[in-house]
């Protein structure tokens, strides 16, 4: 949570800003950097005193995050660079705002920080309950990291004795993603003694205070609640009743998937026709009538238009659900808020946009009833949006941010905040970013809101129904489902209700039926997320191939589980859900996972990427290549990384810590092993080239301070890994004269690795999409500056829909890019290319977003055998997840991967990368971040 409090004691500030006001009488000093979750200090110097004001300020922020009483003269703040609902603003250039308001008037003073990436702590932690069943499932806390790679400690106390843990259990959390913590109530598989226990969470080293529940543990069995007819007065609140009764009262749902759906019947008859769906899990329903032969009447809001329906459904497959006992959310559509519930009290309101339908599209109205959180994830892509803080309520409809565009790194909502208050969505409930009353925002919801919280959401029957004749006047949508809107709940009476009975839809079935949701709309692979991967995720899950979170992140679990279905089921094993894979895997024959023995599954090695093999001659120019029909949604992933040297200088290769001796005794696949499943699930692999590729030391080049060669057979290296691409226009490709550079290209045409750079360009098809490379030393361009400009020129000529250019520029071992480098990758990206990677500094710069184009200005070293003592061995990967529709870029996302030279770093070096963790990973970042003009992010969305 955000932490600002007075210190009583006046303490030195170091690297700090100063800024003053009202002839120097009002200042303030300011830390030039302030990392959230990690503690500065802020000097306010009053000349009187008053109420002062600060806020954090920049285009896409205005965030007042102090307001209290300091005395005249010199006060200290300790801030944890948290604003309003304990938010960590994104990382960037901010103006921070002090106002005084003193009896003799008002001061102001303004300083420009600069807010850095975030320290390890927990950026929430949320219990499900506050009772644990000894020996029952149920307990769980949602917790989620700010950074990778750190140490989690839980610790379990007895209630009159929180500083002696009986139970500490230790975790490595390995990225920022959701995860959950599960407790059954006993140790060891032995049942703690019933009482009262706390349970704490806490970040190792870290300064944040320690989240602390208080638990009772009971040794009897949870209540299971029967299945009852539902009181309507207590369903949904009526005018005049208690809102906080009706929040705290059981919920019955459909005991089924969440993401699956179940058939409302006309009648007790599973042959009947069916009037609608409902999904399973959280979607609350009215029980009105059991009948004789095992259905049940209901009253519910369909999914297919929002209208209010009676069916029929099988009572075995309806449970009852107690709701969270301490928050609870109402929604009003007619006024578009939502109200914020706790411990009976309501805390505010939050300004939202629901459903809005349009022709043909009825189902984007959002359902009025009884819902329950479940699954939470931190943001998904749609039509060029990002949403964040993702809360699941129903199936595929969320609670969650407006959406938003990327825009110097930061967040801009203003685009969606214009419509916001009135019917905007396509069905989930957008949720006001903007702090409001006591700090509520959906980034409070997100943070604080638990596992299976009531939320209400009150109909508005008159404007749907205005809404739907407006439609109706200009066409009648096909395969509509119409029905009289309903104003009210049905009466107490079970007996059948009087309403007009709706359209029925020609549906026999009965049972619910995992349907792809939505249909297939491309393909799904390594690091996507949203909706469309939990619902990937419930499906595999309901095959048996899926047993970690619903998470919406597609993780090495996911992509095993992927894999798994694939080679069960005989299709080809890439790891990647394409339209083959997503039809099988949503048809009446997809195979479960085999039960008899694990053995039955065959799991080699991952398969490498089904991806067009690159053209083995790249020519100077691109050639006519013919143009296949693109598919509506493509998706191509590149990784790129730095420099790979590939060899030793010539007097150095005979020594037994030579790269070429360590490879001739471990393997070709030893130096890039780390990295192999990686490389292996892309469609493209680039690296930097950074040395020959010939069998002898002919031809050298006299005068040179280094000159680097490996043998012609070292091009297994790259083959061994999935590289499918270097990039040759660097210092260290004309080592060895004319032969040198000949037998380099021949070397890599042989094993057929595709190369661009010194005139080459290379162009790599997927679906019908051309992806363009080509490459310029800062050598040459000082020499024509013209020749990136005609290259890319030449690419968009024949058909490249994306152009990556690789740029060798830059001061070896300097730690911020230079004016040079930034006026080089400005001219390419004006020139036409949509992404600039730069190497040659063997050390890790920044990147920015120039014209909403990635430029990375040094991805610093990759696998190096040119040094056998390196004093850094800090190094970037980048993985870029490209998205195309009908033929276009519509988007990107960039993902930077720390790394590590060498496995060891102690002065020598074993020549085998691996991905950086823990305090490596958060000390590149932050070098990444440093050298960032506007500040960056570990994705980068562009």
């Amino acid at each position: 949570m955000k932490k600002l409090a007075i210190l009583l004691l006046l303490l030195p500030l170091m690297t700090s800003l100063r800024a003053a006001g009202a002839e120097n009488m009002f200042s303030m000093t300011v830390p030039e950097t302030v990392r959230p979750y990690a503690v500065s200090l802020l000097e306010i110097n009053a000349p009187e005193s008053g109420m002062l004001s600060l806020t954090l300020e920049d285009d896409y922020l205005y965030d007042r995050f102090l307001h209290q009483e300091v005395e005249e003269g010199s006060t200290i703040l300790e801030w944890d660079g948290l604003i309003t609902a304990g938010q960590a603003p994104q990382r960037g250039r901010y103006t921070v705002r002090a106002r005084l308001e003193g009896t003799s008037g008002e001061y102001e003073c303004t300083l420009d920080i600069r807010i850095g990436s975030p320290a390890a702590a927990l950026q929430y932690c949320i219990p499900s309950a506050d009772t644990v069943y000894a020996g029952q499932e149920g307990f769980l806390v949602n917790y989620l990291m700010t950074v990778g790679g750190e140490i989690m400690y839980v610790r379990l106390s007895e209630a009159d004795m929180p500083d002696m843990p009986i139970k500490t259990w230790s975790r490595e959390v390995a990225d920022d993603l959701p995860h959950i913590f599960s407790w059954d109530g006993t140790l060891g598989g032995i049942p703690v003694p019933e009482g009262d226990y706390v349970l704490t969470f806490s970040v190792k080293n870290s300064p944040q205070e320690p989240f602390a529940f208080p638990l009772q543990v009971r040794a009897d069995a949870p209540e299971e609640l029967p299945v009852t007819l539902t009181d309507p007065a207590l369903f949904l609140p009526e005018e005049g009743s208690d809102i906080w009764e009706c929040l705290m009262q059981p919920v019955t749902v459909v005991d089924i998937g969440l993401l699956q759906h179940q058939n409302i019947l006309s009648a007790p008859d599973s042959a009947s026709s069916v009037l609608g769906t409902l999904h399973g899990g959280s979607h609350g329903v009215l029980v009105l009538e059991e009948s004789e032969n095992g259905f049940a009447r209901i009253g519910t809001w369909r999914q297919e238009d929002g209208e209010y329906v009676e069916g029929y459904v099988p009572v075995r497959k309806l449970k009852t659900v107690v709701p969270n006992a301490h928050y609870g959310l109402v929604v009003d559509k007619n006024s578009q808020t939502m109200s914020v519930w706790q411990d009976g009290e309501m805390l505010g309101e939050i300004p939202v946009s629901t459903g809005l339908i349009a022709k043909n599209k009825l189902f984007r109205e959002t359902l009025a009833g009884a819902f329950l959180t479940t699954d939470r994830s931190v943001s998904f892509r749609d039509e060029g949006y990002q949403y964040n803080y993702i809360l699941r309520i129903d199936g595929g409809n969320l609670i969650h941010s407006l959406g938003c565009h990327l825009r110097e790194g930061k967040f801009d909502y203003s685009e969606q905040m214009a419509m916001l208050g009135q019917k905007a969505s396509h069905g989930c409930i957008r949720t006001d970013t903007r702090a409001g009353e006591n700090g509520l925002n959906i980034y409070w919801l997100w943070t604080h809101i638990p596992y299976h919280t009531k939320v209400l959401v009150l109909d508005d029957p008159e404007n749907r129904a205005a809404q739907t004749a407006a439609l109706m006047t200009t066409a009648t949508p096909a395969a509509t489902i119409t029905a009289e809107p309903v104003t009210r709940l049905p009466a107490e009476s079970p007996a059948p209700s009087e309403a007009p009975d709706p359209t029925v839809l020609p549906t026999p079935e009965a049972d619910p039926t995992p349907t792809p949701e939505p249909a297939y709309e491309g393909l799904i692979g390594f690091r996507a997320r949203g909706v469309r991967v939990m619902q990937l995720q419930e499906r595999l899950r309901e095959l048996g191939y899926y047993t970690e979170e619903i998470d919406g992140m597609f993780g090495t679990a996911t992509y095993q589980a992927v894999l798994d279905f694939q080679r069960v089921n005989r299709l080809s094993a890439d790891g990647i859900v394409g339209e083959k894979t997503y039809a099988a895997l949503y048809g009446e024959e997809a195979l479960s996972i085999p039960t008899p023995s694990p053995t039955a599954v065959i799991t080699p090695s991952p398969a490498p990427s089904a991806t067009p093999v690159p053209t083995p001659d790249p020519t100077a120019s691109p050639t006519e290549l013919p143009t296949p029909e693109p598919p509506e949604e493509t998706t191509i992933v590149i990784t790129l990384a730095g420099d790979a040297l590939l060899g030793s200088e010539d007097q150095l290769r005979r020594k037994e810590n030579s790269f070429d001796s360590v490879v001739q005794a471990q393997g070709l696949d030893y130096p890039l092993q780390n990295f192999a499943d990686l490389f292996s699930r892309d469609d493209v692999t680039s690296l930097n080239l950074e040395c020959v590729l010939k069998d002898n030391s002919r031809d050298k080049t006299e005068g040179r301070l280094y000159n680097f060669r490996g043998p012609t057979a070292f091009t297994g290296i790259l083959t061994s890994a999935s590289v499918e691409h270097v990039n040759i226009a660097n210092n260290h490709y004309i080592d060895y004269g004319y032969t040198g550079r000949s037998s380099t290209r021949q070397a890599l045409s042989d094993a057929g690795i595709s190369f661009s750079g010194y005139t080459y360009t290379w162009i790599f098809e997927k679906d019908g999409i051309r992806i363009g490379f080509g490459g310029i030393r800062e050598t040459v361009w000082k020499q024509d500056n013209s020749l990136p400009a005609r290259e890319i020129r030449e690419l968009r000529d024949a058909g490249c829909d994306f152009i990556l250019y690789c740029c060798h520029f830059g001061t070896e071992y300097e730690q911020n890019h230079n004016d040079l480098q930034t006026r080089i990758a400005h001219a390419v990206i004006d020139a036409g290319a949509d992404c600039v990677v730069g190497t040659h500094p063997h050390v890790v710069q920044g990147t920015e977003l120039y014209n909403g184009r990635p430029v990375f200005y040094s991805l610093g070293n990759f696998v190096f055998g040119g040094n056998l003592s390196p004093s850094d061995y800090d190094g970037l990967a980048v993985q870029l997840v490209l998205h195309f529709s009908r033929g276009q870029f519509s988007d990107g996302r960039a993902v930077l991967i720390p790394l590590m030279t060498s496995g060891v770093q102690d002065g020598t070096t074993d020549f085998c990368p691996v991905i950086a963790e823990g305090e490596d990973r958060t000390r590149i970042l932050q070098r990444i971040f440093d050298d960032s003009p506007a500040g960056t992010e570990e994705t980068i969305l562009f």
